[in-house]
């Protein structure tokens, strides 16, 4: 039953995904695809799930990663348009992985030299990729009550520093723009 649920999700999310991949260019510049991102992500999840799933229904040992990579050649052999659309995703998501886990490496490296908690250096990773949203949520799911408050202080921090950082040295006209901030704030 929990495969054929499976099964019946993934046909449904590929059908709308072909509804909409067919009316859209791939090439969309400087924009993240999102749309294109989100179908990758639930395409490859359910692709992993079936996959893993039959290789344990078979008992085939150590089989997951031979049965997913034959699953997905099997699928862009056949329907090469579809997935062709999901190609350029590859390159965004790869980017913004190792953008996350050079900053996480470097906090925590910095973090470990200097000899701070790990929790204090993952909230405030957490705090600077994802605001103080996700700083409340990830202290508060984790029982930090002690932590939400500068969570969120940290995130707040970080948008306002970014912000004026924008404000500063983001704009065409930036030698004008930094000599009126430092002007307005000294």
């Amino acid at each position: 039953m929990h495969l054929t649920h499976l099964a019946r999700f993934a046909y449904e999310a590929y059908i709308g995904f072909l509804d909409v991949v067919m009316d859209m260019d791939s090439s969309s510049g400087s924009k993240l695809p999102v749309l294109q991102m989100a179908s990758a992500l639930v395409v490859s999840f359910a692709i992993c799930k079936t996959a893993t799933y039959i290789t344990k229904l078979l008992g085939i040992q150590r089989g997951s990663l031979p049965g997913i990579t034959a699953t997905v050649v099997l699928l862009a052999t056949l329907f090469p348009k579809p997935f062709g659309y999901l190609a350029p995703v590859g390159d965004s998501l790869a980017v913004i992985l190792m953008q996350v886990i050079i900053h996480l490496a470097v906090i925590l490296g910095f973090g470990k030299l200097f000899c701070f908690d790990v929790k204090l250096l993952l909230l405030a990773s957490n705090a600077n990729i994802g605001g103080p949203t996700t700083a409340c949520g990830m202290a508060t799911a984790n029982g930090w009550k002690s932590l939400v408050i500068p969570g969120i202080h940290a995130g707040i921090f970080w948008h306002s520093h970014c912000n004026l950082s924008r404000h500063c040295f983001w704009t065409d006209d930036s030698e004008k723009n930094v000599l009126s901030t430092m002007t307005m704030y000294s």
